[in-house]
This record gives C-alpha cells, structure tokens and sequence, in this order.
C-alpha cells in the first residue's frame, strides 16, 4: 500500500497578516534600500529582464506596478 506523500497531505493554513497602506509603503521603501535601488532602478531591471540580484527579482514580483 502507498504511503502519501507531502503533495497529498493538505498543508496547514497559513496566517494572513493585514498591513495598512503606510506600512506596506514603509516596507517596500525598506526593501528597496536594503537593495540600494529605487522603486524606478527596479522597474528598469525588470523591463529589461536582469535583475540585479534574487533578491530584486523576488521584490519586483511582490511589489512591481505597485507605484
């Protein structure tokens, strides 16, 4: 008999964290300079597909068209 794997076992819910417009604000303004990149440095990299780093490709996927 077959054991389920993790892909058939229903995952745990996850905790959805409700953040205000500032703070999002304030937390992308963060992540950006963490970077050292303005929203518009990654906006250009994203047009032309090089991203500076993972970490950038990961940003502009959570946040681009945001501004």
């Amino acid at each position: 008999m077959d054991t389920p794997s993790d892909m058939d076992t229903p995952a745990e819910p996850e905790d959805v964290i409700v953040v205000t417009e500032a703070e999002f604000a304030a937390a992308v303004q963060a992540a950006l300079d963490d970077l050292g990149l303005t929203y518009d440095d990654l906006r250009d990299q994203a047009a032309r597909h090089e991203f500076d780093s993972l970490r950038a490709r990961k940003l502009w996927l959570l946040i681009g068209g945001t501004r």
